[in-house]
């Protein structure tokens, strides 16, 4: 029986020794793939992609988002499982407006109706894309292969703004005219800096998402990290002219998905904020003076019940809402 054991237990290890020279090299083999592995998205140049990825970037999901207003505000279309959808707000049912081959994400109705400007998420690259809704046939209206989301309608529907990657693999606000369904004179409007601030979880470069026009179409409103060393950035707002000055008009740490946007008189802004609340993954909405440092809370989500202020003059809008004056008196939220 001794013999027999010993060499059970001699004939494993020359098994293990046998197998391996043959997973060693297999095993060098994946670590070298690992290495040279290249990232989901290679038009964009930041650290921690997990970030961006998932708080940023659009994501297929089984139930609506993006959420965005028609212009008589009676329907809103969305995206939902990789496709556009359009309901009336009296109705449960949807109709579907696109259907691949990519995945379509942050739709945006242009103001007559007549028209969404949309991502589209297709092989390697997110391009903005246009739907005529009464026909239902889209066109491509970018092809830089970058990442180009955010799109946002001016309010006479002769322009948009957008976020792009396509210079130097970082986020900026890029301003195109809109003519017979293309996009023309595609500028750059922000500039590039580099920061000297010790950031770990962003680039030195500052980068700006989340643009939204002003109702009169002369300016643009944007998070941006400058100046910052956490999360996104604050608040900005520029004249929609190429290297025009911007002003912050209202810091707190935002983490991507602040999205900003104004009452319809463009006295204030309304934008989803984390700022105040112990439980991080709890949301809030602020209203703040467009034109000041002024804000206040309107809804904190926590302990999966919504708490509200007590006499507010104002209703709860989906994401990228278009707002009646706000009525109630703002706070004084930093000085």
């Amino acid at each position: 029986m001794g013999s027999l054991k010993n060499h059970k237990v001699g004939r494993v290890t020359v098994l293990f020794v046998r197998f391996g020279f043959i997973l060693l090299p297999c095993l060098l083999f994946s670590l070298s793939l690992a290495a040279q592995r290249r990232p989901v998205l290679p038009q964009i140049d930041l650290p921690h992609p997990y970030y961006y990825r998932e708080l940023y970037l659009p994501q297929l999901t089984s139930g609506p988002s993006s959420v965005a207003w028609a212009p008589d505000s009676k329907e809103v279309g969305y995206s939902m499982a990789g496709s556009l959808w359009r309901q009336k707000l009296d109705s449960k049912e949807a109709a579907q407006l696109t259907d691949g081959p990519g995945y379509d994400y942050q739709p945006d109705w242009s103001p007559d109706g007549k028209s969404i400007v949309y991502v589209s998420y297709q092989k390697d690259a997110m391009e903005l894309w246009m739907l005529d809704v009464a026909s239902g046939k889209a066109a491509q209206l970018t092809s830089t292969g970058a990442v180009n989301v955010e799109p946002r309608w001016s309010p006479d529907g002769k322009r948009i703004v957008f976020v792009s990657t396509q210079f130097n693999k970082r986020f900026h606000i890029f301003r195109a005219d809109v003519s017979d369904g293309k996009l023309e004179n595609i500028v750059r409007l922000t500039g590039e800096a580099k920061s000297d601030l010790p950031r770990y979880y962003y680039s030195q470069y500052d980068m700006e998402i989340n643009p939204v026009w002003t109702r009169d179409g002369l300016e643009i409103l944007f998070v941006s990290n400058r100046g910052h060393i956490h999360g996104t950035g604050g608040f900005w707002r520029m004249k929609a002219e190429p290297g025009a000055a911007g002003r912050e008009i209202h810091y707190e740490e935002t983490n991507w998905k602040a999205r900003p946007d104004f009452s319809s008189d463009d006295s204030r802004m309304v934008y989803s904020s984390y700022s105040g609340i112990t439980c991080g993954s709890c949301p809030r909405m602020e209203a703040t003076h467009s034109q000041s440092r002024m804000a206040r809370m309107m809804t904190r989500i926590q302990d999966g019940r919504r708490r509200e202020p007590k006499s507010p003059s104002f209703r709860i809008l989906p994401v990228q809402p278009r707002l009646k004056p706000l009525r109630f008196p703002a706070v004084q939220f930093r000085s």
